[in-house]
């Protein structure tokens, strides 16, 4: 149940025999670039690189796709996990629904209604509020199976998770992608909507609300910092000292969780922990 729309980036196919009994198996397995397809950024993709809305249009899809390459973490690896692991991947998933909330929510609250008052053209950003609650109901769903599971973890099905992804996931990541040329489309306003501006407040503001040991580090371990061949490895800015805490201090608490991360704590892609292996 996957998106026809092409993959950003695409995992690199098998090429090894399985491993004879006793061997360890080094086989390729997938990553976290699908099912459902990464989005590539208007930076990358030939637009104005001095044009501010392509700059906005593009620190918003990669945004976007720390909410897709987690999705796809837990899509891939949920009928997998060992039994004894169950409670920690649990835990991770629902912190990715936290995670999307807490994004949405900054853009109906501050980054919609300021894009409207500049523009001067209430109801301008609509069609994206309208969006979000296609998909709200089924990502409601999950938190209630997940939150279900907390205190009875011997009872998590995975293929039940992937069931219930599969109701809302599509039309997450056609909203997802859909965004990105909302912002581009936005240009024809020019100066009259300050988008960098909009965008840099609206994502500080989510960034100072969100708790720092939970959903802060799964956008951390989940943002991939080679992502379109590293052009982005400065996103998202943050002082000396903010990087030092996201990489030393505030994983510790949680740390059980971001084994199932598709990044290491360097913003490098690592191997999925329970993904399947790549077909030859």
């Amino acid at each position: 149940m996957a998106s026809d729309a092409p993959a950003v980036e695409t995992t690199i196919e098998a090429t090894q025999p399985a491993p004879t009994p006793g061997e360890k198996d080094t086989r390729p397995k997938q990553w976290a670039d699908g099912p459902f397809p990464l989005i590539a950024t208007p930076r990358f993709s030939g637009e104005d690189k001095t044009c501010p809305f392509t700059t906005a249009a593009s620190h918003m899809a990669l945004v976007h796709n720390v909410l897709l390459r987690t999705l796809n973490s837990i899509y891939l690896q949920a009928p997998r996990v060992p039994a004894n692991e169950h409670l920690d991947f649990i835990h991770y998933s629902l912190v990715w629904s936290a995670l999307i909330h807490a994004h949405h929510h900054g853009e109906e609250a501050q980054f919609f209604p300021g894009v409207e008052e500049a523009a001067g053209v209430p109801g301008l950003m609509t069609g994206n509020v309208d969006q979000h609650h296609l998909f709200t109901p089924g990502i409601k769903v999950y938190e209630s199976y997940l939150q279900s599971c907390i205190t009875t973890p011997g009872g998590f099905s995975g293929d039940k998770l992937c069931e219930i992804i599969d109701g809302f996931a599509t039309t997450l990541q056609q909203h997802l992608a859909d965004e990105i040329q909302t912002i581009l489309k936005l240009r024809e306003y020019g100066d009259k909507i300050p988008i960098l501006k909009l965008i840099e407040e609206e994502g500080k503001k989510v960034m100072g609300e969100i708790p720092k040991t939970s959903v802060l580090m799964l956008l951390t371990v989940n943002l991939e910092k080679n992502f379109e061949g590293g052009i982005h490895n400065d996103f998202p800015p943050a002082s000396g000292v903010v990087r030092m805490l996201m990489r030393f201090v505030w994983p510790i608490p949680k740390r059980k969780w971001w084994k199932f991360a598709s990044c290491g704590w360097d913003g490098k892609r690592r191997e999925l922990k329970y993904a399947p292996l790549v077909e030859a």
